[in-house]
């Protein structure tokens, strides 16, 4: 993932992702069924999607910006960026 100034990555002491990112993502690299894990536990996996949903527009802008091509970035990825930000400055 690329660099914005200001914001620090997760291995340099920007805090640890939420457990339904890991989550998520480990469900995504495991090809388990989002139907499935929904059944068990329908309001952790909507958690999980949505933090997904606002890492994703997060990662784009920043690649976006690193890349030096920010015209294809939507309002959805800026409030993501914006949303992230704003809790990292927050130190939750």
């Amino acid at each position: 993932v690329g660099q914005v100034s200001g914001a620090p990555p997760l291995e340099q002491g920007g805090g640890s992702p939420p457990a339904e990112l890991v989550e998520a993502r480990m469900a995504e690299r495991f090809h388990w069924s989002w139907d499935v894990l929904d059944q068990q536990d329908e309001g952790r996996t909507l958690r999980a999607a949505g933090i997904l949903n606002l890492s994703a527009g997060y990662e784009r802008v920043l690649l976006a910006v690193d890349a030096g091509n920010i015209a294809g970035l939507t309002k959805h990825d800026w409030k993501c960026y914006k949303l992230m930000s704003d809790l990292e400055k927050s130190g939750d």
